[in-house]
């Protein structure tokens, strides 16, 4: 099978791994977003431009997936398939038109739950027990394509969204190399998606950051995990706004009102929610580096009886 891989994040390269060590797979070219500034202002290449030429692929990174020349390109290449992974752009109607029916794309949830750019993030933060991926054809509406197989991946309160990724891309890796496999049947038996039942992962903004207190402990600890990689979970101290990397959540054998800090010391700082303890691990004040508890603590010390509250409120 001869493909086109369009990726762009870390996620993506695990599925682009799998497609290289498949025997029965040949990627004739590989597209990600454009180089960009990231780290203090040095442009560099997308985590799948990276990985693609180190496996010696040719890789294209176009403003637009949808140019003329771009789809020329691609066309000439004459895949059996087009994958997408979480690659950034809106595929166009000429390449619809070109490939009608295979464009895969490999999406991180069980459609039509979580539509959208964080599908990841939104469902760890919701409470549930599992997520999962999806197979589906690209169509002009979001997420909408049927979908050609899918499967659960299960989580907890102590899921890391790294941990999350890695099982989610080794699923939709594995999901779609059985697909290509079997695919007339696979797509023979496609399902289209309940447009009612559609729920959306936006992208995460700082709108998402300040931690509730009155919040049951387990969804804080959620909240902290999912926005690891993005804005962050955020506390107010007084004038001062607390970035939460790492945190747990206890059994609460205290009364005290949301917010208040009950415990802090060397295995970290316990804050009351609306049910349990958040014990904060690691933390990190303005213009410092985030540092464990118990070294935050020896330059900074949190009383307890303190009361931390929603950035952005008294």
């Amino acid at each position: 099978m001869h493909v086109v891989f369009l990726g762009t994040p870390a996620f993506a390269c695990t599925v682009l791994d799998a497609l290289h060590e498949a025997e029965d797979v040949d990627i004739a070219l590989v597209v990600s977003q454009p180089d960009r500034p990231r780290s203090r202002g040095r442009v560099t290449p997308t985590p799948v431009k990276e990985r693609a030429q180190a496996l010696g692929y040719s890789v294209i990174t176009p403003p637009s997936v949808n140019a003329p020349d771009v789809v020329a390109q691609i066309e000439a290449c004459a895949p059996d398939f087009l994958i997408v992974v979480a690659f950034g752009q809106l595929i166009g109607r000429h390449l619809l038109e070109a490939f009608p029916g295979r464009i895969l794309n490999v999406h991180a949830s069980l459609l039509p739950a979580y539509r959208g750019a964080a599908p990841i993030e939104r469902a760890l933060m919701s409470g549930a027990d599992e997520t999962g991926v999806s197979i589906m054809r690209i169509v002009r509406a979001l997420d909408a394509g049927d979908v050609l197989a899918a499967d659960a991946v299960p989580m907890d309160d102590n899921t890391t969204l790294d941990a999350l990724q890695e099982s989610m891309a080794k699923c939709g890796a594995t999901l779609l190399l059985d697909t290509l496999r079997h695919f007339p049947a696979r797509d023979a038996a496609r399902v289209a998606q309940d447009d009612a039942k559609a729920t959306y992962a936006e992208k995460l903004t700082s709108a998402d950051s300040p931690l509730d207190w009155t919040r049951p402990a387990r969804l804080l600890v959620r909240q902290v995990h999912a926005l690891a990689d993005g804005p962050g979970a955020k506390t107010r101290r007084g004038e001062d706004v607390l970035r939460i990397h790492e945190a747990h959540a206890e059994a609460d054998g205290e009364n005290a009102r949301p917010g208040t800090v009950v415990r802090a010391d060397k295995n970290g700082i316990a804050v009351a929610t609306g049910d349990g303890l958040l014990v904060i691990d690691r933390l990190q004040a303005p213009n410092r580096k985030a540092l464990a508890a118990r070294d935050f603590l020896n330059g900074d010390p949190i009383r307890v009886g303190e009361c931390l509250s929603v950035e952005g409120r008294p």
